[in-house]
């Protein structure tokens, strides 16, 4: 390994990291080498932090919090998605945490796009609506993307249900005025799929009841 170009060993430990965390703590510890090759901001730049549950109220050690500003000193999209969702829901900072949901949506981590979308439709503000409508419109657009929008919602589930629920002004949209035309029976959709009916605004009302039942909307 050590005979490797720098390149190519960096690759290698950051696809062990990008797999799960304690994979690449692992391999830290196994030899100086590693360690020496995981310490790139390559490495934290594209290391998941899908478990390594770092909720609010836990006490983190200087060993943790010299981890975390590393990997947002990398431009971790993960953890600058956390960053953002912890904002919206429990600082009660619906602004910045906008800003960070779209800065790790610029960094192409979608699970941030939705994020975004969702937090906007269920804002008391209309025009935050229309941008959330836009947002989950343009997540139609491509199969491929489309076929990802399940695991964004697992994740949005799985890290609202790990931090605190601060924020009480959130409100249950209604993005479309058309029923007689667009039926609304959302007990009928699966968790396992993103609906697109031909209406946006619906696909937007049936995606945030998908969520409201672990998120108090008013």
């Amino acid at each position: 390994m050590e005979n490797l170009p720098n390149e190519i060993a960096n690759d290698i430990i950051a696809r062990v990291g990008m797999g799960c965390c304690t994979d690449l703590f692992s391999a830290q510890l196994s030899c100086k080498y590693f360690k020496k090759i995981a310490e790139d901001d390559y490495v934290y730049h594209n290391l998941s932090m899908h478990k390594c549950p770092i909720t609010e109220w836990e006490i983190l050690s200087d060993q943790q919090r010299a981890f975390i500003r590393r990997c947002l000193q990398s431009n971790n999209a993960e953890l600058i998605y956390r960053r953002g969702m912890k904002s919206c829901f429990s600082d009660v900072d619906m602004n910045w945490g906008c800003v960070l949901l779209e800065a790790a949506e610029r960094l192409g981590y979608l699970k941030a796009k939705y994020a975004r979308a969702i937090v906007l439709l269920i804002s008391s503000e209309y025009e935050g609506m229309e941008v959330g409508i836009k947002l989950l419109e343009e997540m139609t657009q491509s199969r491929t993307i489309c076929m990802q929008v399940p695991a964004c919602r697992e994740r949005f589930i799985e890290v609202i249900s790990s931090i605190w629920i601060n924020n009480r002004d959130f409100q249950l949209p209604r993005c479309c005025l058309k029923e007689v035309t667009h039926k609304k029976t959302f007990d009928l959709y699966s968790m396992d799929q993103f609906e697109v009916t031909g209406c946006y605004e619906c696909n937007a009302d049936i995606e945030v009841r998908k969520i409201v039942g672990y998120i108090p909307l008013h």
